[in-house]
């Protein structure tokens, strides 16, 4: 039961999906992180990065276990939420975190993840940024854009890839 719910949450969501239109490297201003605290720490080097470029980050972070988060991320907001904030059957965020999460104007959203993180895909699936990028994961598919590759491969591996390739097409 607890699956035909989260499927039939999913494909509304999908249904409100604006139409693809990239937006390039230089022109995003405004960038939605979706990470879980291990993909966090690996990746912070590189946000600060998009930090120092002019982006103005958004970082929404998974924490089922209220693990610490570093001190000094370079995000102007930081939403950390946890199963508390889930709907006990359908496992995806509850209507007042989704809502929160989709105030939140943003040009391109960036999954972090490796592996499917269903309150993540979720949100990504209820995004309104114009260009979604993340790993490829089988299951669901919420992504514009994916990177595939085998292990070893980390959460900075992807975000130096994703910056890689975002900004390549953008010279194209």
């Amino acid at each position: 039961m607890a699956n035909v719910i989260t499927d039939f949450r999913f494909y509304m969501a999908r249904r409100h999906r604006p139409e693809l239109a990239y937006v390039g490297y230089e022109e995003a201003e405004k960038i939605v992180v979706l990470a879980d605290p291990k993909s966090l720490e690996n990746a912070e080097p590189l946000l600060r990065q998009l930090h120092t470029d002019g982006k103005a980050i958004s970082l929404f972070v998974y924490n089922p276990l209220s693990e610490p988060l570093s001190g000094g991320l370079p995000a102007g907001r930081v939403f950390a939420f946890g199963k508390k904030e889930l709907g006990w059957l359908s496992g995806v965020p509850k209507a007042a975190f989704r809502h929160q999460f989709e105030a939140v104007e943003s040009d391109v959203l960036l999954d972090l993840t490796l592996e499917e993180v269903l309150p993540l895909t979720y949100l990504t699936a209820c995004s309104k940024a114009r260009l979604k990028m993340g790993f490829h994961k089988s299951g669901r598919d919420v992504y514009d854009f994916t990177i595939r590759h085998e292990p070893p491969f980390d959460s900075l591996d992807l975000l130096r890839n994703l910056l890689f390739y975002w900004r390549k097409i953008d010279r194209q």
